[in-house]
């Protein structure tokens, strides 16, 4: 209480404001009776534990004969002969002490023999709660009583709060049994009045309890003067605060005029009818201020409400004017309709007679002229479907050897793995000759599954085409009801995609080996693009970089001397050089085509000048299908995919292309090294410093 009153008296002396002195209840009394001084009860209980004849008996007299005049001491009293008792009229209420055992309680002694016991426990519990020092049974230093360790405390707590400036937090207890919804106000004021908190209150009220800085006051207040509310606003504005002072007390002259209030040097300080009048002030022109603005927005409805109904009705004007106008219109063009219909039939009547005498004459001259047609067409159609039947026998041909192609790549692949896995652990002859027994397993399997993909590949056709019969297709081919823009709608989806998700440089830099990035390279590459796992596809792919930048231009194609060779062992040699590489693959296309060409032939001498130029095919087919069985030794020695001889730009894009259908791996290599050697390509840059240069001169034209 002291403390708060204090910090009080300090408040006002810095803010210079005139107050009165407050009286308040004080335990400073109270202290110097329990602890301070030698004849404290505390003292005089430590000198009478002293004397080996003291009692409690001669405790309380001695109690009685040095605080019996005190106000807050209460006199020893005998009850029955033998209890004694004494009182101390604490700051929170009087508090009866039982005399009986103090001096006993005082001593605090321990026998040294549970000290002896305690000092040899090996409980871990017992150690803890009673250390060696405690027990140490050789020191006779007289331990201090408890009354004297209770003021050593006392004191201690004394100066600590004098040195410092203390805040406390006070714990209210609603109830004694921690229960919820239970409020015992009793107990809650008596732990108020105990902690002191009644007092503080009663300082706080009788000074000044509410404080406002000047910036708060005038900012919360100016609107109860008019003048001063529009000097806050422009002081506001332009930053200035140093006339916040004047503007506060002005507001206090007008609202609290003949009030005890006070204005510091930072504060204004106010009783607490003071703040109620202000705030009733402010609350009724919020109040009027509010209405004003409500009647502001009614208006504002209400005439948006009256614009609304306004043009409502010129609209059902204009709309009642139209119907009845069209109304007469659509009467008008009735009975124009039904006239055109009397004309119109008349008119239909006559070409209905013509029709009848004239149709039964047309339809045998259709009918004679259709049959003639089908009786010249017979034979071609026979011929067609002939050709279809033997495209189909080529396709499937070309497609058990993709299959075998694929398989035996895939043997390959798997034979140079297991190699280079079990190399570490059996050494290289026995890791080949391992590598090699399970290439000649899986290759006497290799016809069975041949045979089992080509059933699928039936079997999914077979699914495709009754798929596509049970639906009802219209002329153009499309689903009946579908029109353009959903068929490009339906052809678009599958390709919707975020392109700055799939950013090529992104893409080159995540997966791209031996520090080849996404632009433009004028030098071949060392290395594939992608991680290619198999050999043959590293080589092919180094052929392919060269390929295609012989294609752009960004290498010099290789000149090769005239040939005085004859056409048909040029293109003969064309074939020989283009497909020797794919011969499991193509070579059986190349002897159908050659056959179907040869029947189609009417001129005997062009048929048998064909048919010398496809024996020579033929053979030379059969010799380069001999080569493809050391086709793994020759990759060995060289890349077989490189052509040092000139290309044409046609040959180049179908090298490019069949590389890519025979080896599907080969394909994401072919699109990436597409589309590095199109970034940044310097023919763009060159294209776009033409266009700025022109743009320049136009400019300046």
């Amino acid at each position: 209480v002291h403390h708060v009153f204090k910090l009080e008296q300090i408040e006002y002396e810095k803010e210079g404001v005139n107050w009165a002195k407050i009286a308040f209840k004080d335990n400073e009394d109270i202290l110097n009776l329990l602890a301070r001084g030698k004849l404290s009860i505390i003292s005089l209980i430590d000198e009478e534990t002293i004397y080996p004849q003291g009692t409690d008996e001669t405790l309380c007299n001695k109690l009685t004969q040095h605080h019996g005049k005190n106000a807050h001491y209460i006199s020893s009293t005998r009850q029955g002969g033998k209890q004694l008792m004494f009182g101390v009229k604490h700051f929170a209420g009087p508090v009866p002490y039982d005399c009986t055992n103090f001096l006993e309680k005082n001593r605090d002694t321990f026998s040294n023999d549970l000290k002896a016991v305690l000092s040899k426990s090996e409980n871990r519990l017992i150690k803890t709660i009673f250390p060696i020092e405690l027990l140490n049974l050789d020191d006779q230093k007289r331990k201090p009583s408890l009354a004297n360790q209770f003021r050593k405390s006392l004191e201690t707590l004394l100066a600590a709060l004098r040195k410092c400036e203390p805040f406390f937090i006070r714990c209210i207890k609603p109830n004694e049994f921690k229960a919820v919804h239970n409020f015992d106000r009793e107990r809650v004021v008596q732990q108020l009045r105990y902690s002191g908190m009644m007092e503080t209150i009663n300082i706080r009220k009788l000074g000044y309890p509410i404080r406002h800085n000047f910036n708060e006051f005038v900012h919360r207040y100016a609107a109860i003067a008019p003048a001063i509310e529009k000097l806050h606003k422009i002081s506001e504005e332009r930053g200035d605060r140093g006339n916040q002072r004047a503007l506060a007390a002005k507001i206090c002259e007008i609202a609290l005029a003949g009030q005890d209030y006070q204005i510091g040097k930072t504060k204004v300080f106010l009783k607490d009818e003071h703040d109620m009048m202000l705030e009733q002030v402010r609350q009724k022109l919020i109040a009027d201020r509010i209405l004003a603005l409500q009647k502001a927005v009614r208006r504002y409805y209400a005439e948006r409400q009256f614009e609304r109904a306004k043009k409502l009705a010129r609209w059902l004007q204009q709309t009642w004017t139209c119907y009845a106008e069209r109304k007469a219109y659509c009467e008008m063009r009735h009975g124009f309709r039904r006239l055109q219909a009397v004309y119109d039939m008349q008119h239909i009547d006559v070409k209905k007679q013509f029709y009848v005498e004239t149709l039964p004459k047309l339809q045998l001259l259709c009918k004679g002229a259709l049959a003639r047609r089908h009786a010249k067409f017979r034979p071609q159609a026979i011929k067609i479907l002939q050709e279809k039947g033997l495209q189909y026998l080529a396709w499937r041909d070309v497609r058990r050897h993709q299959i075998r192609a694929m398989k035996m790549e895939e043997l390959e692949n798997f034979r140079y793995e297991e190699e280079q896995r079990l190399t570490p652990e059996l050494g290289p002859e026995k890791a080949r000759e391992a590598a090699e027994a399970a290439y000649q397993e899986r290759l006497a399997n290799l016809e069975e599954e041949i045979h089992e993909q080509e059933r699928q590949d039936i079997a999914n056709a077979r699914e495709k085409r009754a798929g596509r019969s049970g639906k009802d297709y219209d002329e153009n081919g499309d689903l009946e009801g579908s029109t353009k823009k959903e068929r490009l709608k339906r052809e678009l989806d599958p390709f919707k995609s975020d392109v700055q998700r799939h950013n090529f440089e992104k893409f080159a830099a995540k997966y791209f080996q031996h520090g080849n990035d996404a632009s433009f390279s004028d030098k071949e590459i060392a290395k594939s693009l992608l991680n290619l796992k198999s050999p043959v596809d590293q080589q092919a792919a180094e052929a392919l970089f060269e390929i295609i930048m012989r294609f752009m231009g960004d290498k010099d194609d290789v000149e090769t001397p005239r040939s005085t060779e004859k056409k048909d062992d040029k293109e003969l040699k064309r074939l020989d050089s283009q497909y020797e590489i794919m011969i499991p693959v193509l070579y059986p296309l190349i002897a159908h085509q050659l056959e179907i060409k040869l029947e189609e032939q009417d001129d005997p001498h062009e048929r048998k000048k064909k048919r010398s130029i496809r024996a020579k095919a033929l053979d030379r087919i059969r010799a380069m299908r001999k080569k493809s069985v050391y086709f793994e030794e020759r990759l060995k020695r060289d890349n077989p995919f490189r052509e040092d001889r000139a290309l044409t730009s046609l040959e180049k894009v179908q090298m490019i292309s069949m590389l890519g259908i025979i080896r599907p791996r080969l394909r994401d290599e072919i699109f990436c090294q597409l589309c590095k050697q199109l970034t940044d390509h310097p023919a763009k840059r060159d294209k776009k410093s033409k266009n700025s240069e022109k743009m320049e001169q136009r400019q300046r034209s």
